[in-house]
């Protein structure tokens, strides 16, 4: 007998089995982890800007008051541009089920960056903004989105959606 006093002779205690550390359920887990990451990552930067121009486009065309002035109380198709750039945005907080990777960088790259630089440089931000997109509703509504602060609070809300969704995967 030996003297280790945890030893247990395993004819003694009844259905008592060897543990085994089996470490393929965790390699199969990590094999896919970069893919899901990736794939995450570029539909959260696909995304978000597609979501951003469906709120701008579609809120322009919704308060444009010459809209109201030619007899149309309500614009349908720009009503339906808002709710389906609100929906494009919380696909991409639903990302992080997928990856927190995504939200997270899409929020830092259409939202939390742009809405700070508009801060401090308003006016090179706006200027650019002429430039790359032309003198259209686009403009406008990405304009008077980037003036009251919205695009960087929906970047906010993407980067802590992503971020709480990464906490809670590593919870479990």
């Amino acid at each position: 007998m030996p003297t280790d006093p945890y030893y247990q002779d395993r004819e003694q205690v009844p259905f008592a089995a060897p543990a085994r550390h089996d470490p393929e359920p965790f390699v199969r887990h990590r094999r896919g982890l970069t893919g899901r990451r990736g794939l995450g990552a570029v539909l959260g930067l696909l995304l978000t800007p597609v979501g951003l121009g469906l709120l701008a486009d579609g809120g322009v065309r919704v308060t444009t008051p010459s809209l109201r002035i030619a007899g149309n109380s309500t614009d349908w198709p720009g009503l339906g541009m808002v709710l389906g750039g609100a929906l494009v945005l919380l696909a991409v907080a639903l990302l992080g089920a997928l990856s927190g990777l995504g939200p997270v960088l899409g929020g830092l790259v259409w939202g939390v960056f742009p809405g700070l630089y508009t801060l401090f440089a308003p006016d090179a931000v706006f200027a650019f903004v002429f430039d790359v997109l032309g003198g259209n509703a686009v403009t406008a509504g990405l304009s008077s989105l980037l003036a009251v602060g919205a695009v960087l609070a929906i970047g906010g809300a993407l980067v802590g959606a992503g971020l709480a969704a990464s906490l809670v995967r590593r919870r479990r």
